[in-house]
């Protein structure tokens, strides 16, 4: 056959979202998150389970096991978070996608994820199947921030079932939607500052999808570093393509944690022009849904919380609940 007979793969991708569900060896920080929201009867819940495996500065590798179990209608908000050395009973395959900890992990490929965890009385027992959408951050899956390159990329608008129990109250899902989020990175031998510090940045993310007639998926990233900001967008439409775009997010009805003096916002604006996107986001929580990261590591407290979504994009109105994650003193002073 002729060369120029082959089918055309199109625009390369830097990441292939059904082989890289599995662990990523070289990678520095290898990321899976499940991020669901959902009802049961009357009332409006959700959860987040992020399991991470981190190279040490000695060299070794540490799993960071973190998980938010979400009930806004009765204002309870449950973190929980563990460290774990990486073992035989703590980490993942290489050869298929299962991550797991002694509480439990997440397995299956990308026709369909079977979450089970429980962790001091609270529970996620869910199947998630992916629509066939995937949002490539950055529309080819890299993000590069100076010296450290993220590669990262989510499977959208996946339909959920299951049961979660939370504060020893079991609710089974009745209407609810998942995001899974893949990222892994490595330090490259870029010979420049990186611009984006775990630690030291304070940043947001946040990932609506459903944007119209069931398809589509926005994800955002607002980054902070000293004397620097990064507020950006990737848009997954309902036809598969994909862009990134400016983003313009402006905060409100800011509060202050007595916890750790960081500043938080109520209320989230975000207007993108490019797109005809014009949503405002009002928090659902109080001042209970901050975790708290003790010692050198408090720039990484914040809080992940369920948020009530209304504006329209291209027309179409949007008029629902997701997560939204802060981390740092996202609204406190430079």
């Amino acid at each position: 056959m002729r060369k120029n007979l082959l089918i055309n793969s199109g625009f390369p991708k830097a990441v292939d979202p059904t082989k890289d569900l599995v662990r990523i060896e070289w990678s520095v920080n290898d990321s899976w998150y499940l991020k669901c929201e959902f009802q049961s009867g009357d009332k409006q819940l959700g959860f987040t389970w992020h399991q991470m495996i981190n190279l040490m500065p000695d060299g070794t590798y540490m799993n960071s096991l973190e998980s938010l179990f979400m009930n806004a209608t009765d204002n309870k908000w449950i973190h929980k978070n563990v460290m774990l050395p990486l073992s035989e009973t703590a980490g993942a395959d290489t050869d298929k996608f299962h991550v797991y900890t002694p509480y439990g992990g997440i397995k299956g490929d990308h026709t369909g994820m079977d979450l089970k965890f429980e962790f001091e009385g609270q529970k996620i027992d869910v199947h998630c199947t992916p629509s066939g959408e995937i949002e490539h951050q950055g529309v080819t899956g890299l993000l590069d921030f100076g010296s450290i390159q993220s590669y990262e990329y989510g499977f959208v608008n996946m339909q959920v079932e299951g049961i979660v129990t939370i504060d020893n109250t079991s609710y089974e899902i009745t209407d609810g939607h998942a995001w899974f989020d893949r990222q892994y990175g490595h330090i490259n031998k870029k010979d420049e500052p990186p611009k984006f510090l775990p630690g030291r940045a304070s940043w947001l993310w946040l990932g609506i999808d459903n944007l119209k007639n069931g398809r589509g998926a926005a994800s955002f990233g607002d980054i902070y570093n000293p004397g620097e900001r990064i507020c950006f967008a990737t848009f997954l439409h309902e036809d598969g393509t994909e862009a990134n775009v400016e983003a313009d997010i402006t905060y409100d009805n800011i509060w202050t944690s007595k916890k750790t003096g960081f500043s938080y916002p109520g209320t989230i604006v975000i207007n993108v022009p490019e797109e005809d996107f014009n949503v405002t986001l009002t928090s659902l929580g109080t001042e209970d849904v901050e975790f708290v990261v003790e010692g050198e590591n408090k720039g990484l407290s914040g809080c992940q919380c369920l948020f009530q979504a209304m504006g329209t994009y291209k027309g179409s109105s949007i008029n629902h609940v997701c997560d939204v994650e802060t981390i740092g003193d996202l609204c406190g002073e430079d």
